[in-house]
């Protein structure tokens, strides 16, 4: 009899076992919607969509790019540094959400959604085809469907991201981290005749020397030096390429690092150093837009030079300033100092309003209650009350007051963009911070049981006999808790 109880015991745990994996899964890796297709811009309103002000795109991923490497005293990017000074790079800090590894990061800037930490998992298992991006709407996507080229040489990992995308390629693998420089050689060694070339609408480069030398021997290493300038010389050789070939005139240079890299050179975490890798737009172009910038320049925060951005607003960017729709999933926000490239105000508001809108279409696949179309405002609004989704939905409908309501003949420019920031500012706010807000929201009258049982066992400690006891209070609450989760929770 023992025997068998025994043998119930463990076949429970083993149960039970599953049950708590699934559990913390479903937590860990929550699950997250997905629009399917690709996003095509609106024909009724196809003549006031802003017209793109660039034709091709070079985007240079410096792989664990840490914001200091480029912008501080220390820097070894000299070259960089004087195009922010000349006006002709815009440069940014970029957060990059935990976990910061490779994969996760490449999809956040090319589907401008957020990560979980299940892809850290795919990124280490290399053979992985369920990581794939190929199916999802990406800005390399929206190239392609244009009928662009697209050529990528560096990192693999952009291989296994986007099977059978690219015309051209020559992957590297990240994995041998004792080499510093050929790992960069394959991909530099590409550089001036795919700059010659005028087949592609987007060439893509990413190296991983840099973060081979932060992992092997730290960002303060003596090989570190070098390897900045190294970077820096093949940033003045497209810029100069940019400047002298007429086919590059109307290329948008995009140089970041997905991650950074704390003080030990890894990364992973959330350590300001890991979260904070640089990113510059850079053009010419922005010569006669922009006022010139300082650099070198101090940091006002931990890595945080010039202005901050999330790292997935570097998507719906590229969409506005190559012509093409945002991605469906996108949770980024256009950067609004890229507004300047349009001197048509219906053009800036375009640019906006059609990422808030497009937006608001990704949050109702996780809040399918959202009303976007009300004419009246929702509850609360006037005294500023909504949190969450409502907040989204009281600031969209006053920028819609400013765009088609009766004062808009009256309404003054910066009044509608602020208001549509306003917009996608919440909207990413929620969608970002809450992957689980749903059921967290749903089951407070569970968690609000749960305190209470916790006060409850609080007062019990005062009295001996219930010490004693102790077993049989937690018997009573653990059953009413479990009966509550399926109470208060809704399907």
């Amino acid at each position: 009899m023992a025997l068998k109880w025994e043998h119930r015991a463990i076949l429970i745990a083993n149960i039970l076992i599953v049950v708590a994996i699934s559990i913390f899964s479903s937590g860990f890796f929550p699950y997250k919607s997905l629009l399917p297709g690709l996003a095509t811009f609106d024909e009724t309103n196809i003549d006031t969509v802003a017209p793109k002000v660039f034709n091709r795109v070079i985007f240079m991923v410096i792989d664990a790019l840490r914001s200091d490497f480029v912008y501080s005293k220390t820097s070894g990017f000299s070259f960089t540094q004087s195009l922010i000074r000349s006006g002709a790079a815009l440069p940014f800090t970029a957060h990059a959400s935990s976990p910061t590894v490779t994969m996760p990061r490449l999809k956040a800037m090319t589907t401008g959604s957020v990560p979980s930490f299940l892809d850290v998992i795919l990124n280490i298992a290399e053979s992985d085809t369920s990581s794939t991006l190929a199916y999802q709407d990406t800005w390399l996507a929206q190239i392609k469907a244009q009928g662009g080229q697209l050529v990528m040489y560096g990192d693999d990992t952009w291989i296994k991201l986007f099977p059978g995308v690219f015309d051209r390629s020559d992957g590297t693998t990240s994995f041998f981290v004792s080499d510093f420089t050929e790992v960069d050689h394959n991909v530099t060694r590409h550089v001036p005749r795919e700059l010659s070339e005028r087949d592609w609408s987007a060439f893509i480069m990413h190296f991983l020397g840099l973060d081979h030398i932060g992992h092997k021997a730290g960002p303060k290493s003596r090989h570190m030096m070098a390897k900045q300038r190294e970077m820096d010389s093949i940033v003045a050789l497209i810029y100069a390429a940019m400047e002298e070939q007429e086919h590059l005139q109307s290329t948008l240079f995009v140089l970041c690092g997905d991650h950074g890299m704390n003080d030990a050179g890894n990364h992973g975490g959330s350590s300001p150093g890991e979260i904070s890798p640089a990113l510059l737009f850079i053009s010419p172009k922005f010569q006669t837009r922009k006022t010139p910038e300082d650099s070198p320049v101090e940091a006002f925060s931990d890595l945080q030079y010039y202005r901050t951005v999330e790292q997935m607003d570097i998507t719906p960017t590229l969409a506005g300033l190559l012509g093409l729709p945002i991605p469906l999933n996108s949770l980024g926000i256009f950067i609004p100092e890229f507004l300047m490239m349009w001197d048509n105000g219906a053009h800036r508001i375009d640019i906006l309003l059609r990422n808030a809108k497009q937006m608001l279409n990704a949050m109702k696949g996780t809040f399918p209650d959202l009303d976007v179309e009300a004419i009246t405002p929702p509850h609360g609004c006037d005294k500023q009350l909504a949190t969450g989704p409502a907040k989204v939905q009281c600031a969209w409908f006053q920028a819609l007051q400013l765009v088609h309501g009766p004062e808009r003949n009256r309404t003054i420019l910066p009044d509608v963009e602020s208001a549509l920031l306003r917009v996608l500012r919440s909207a990413q706010e929620v969608m970002s911070s809450t992957a689980t807000y749903g059921l967290v929201s749903k089951s407070s009258d569970a968690v609000t049981f749960l305190m209470l049982s916790v006060i409850s066992y609080g007062g019990m400690m005062f009295a001996s006999s219930y010490v004693e006891e102790e077993q049989q209070f937690w018997y009573w609450v653990v059953t009413a808790w479990t009966a509550s989760l399926s109470q208060f929770t809704p399907e």
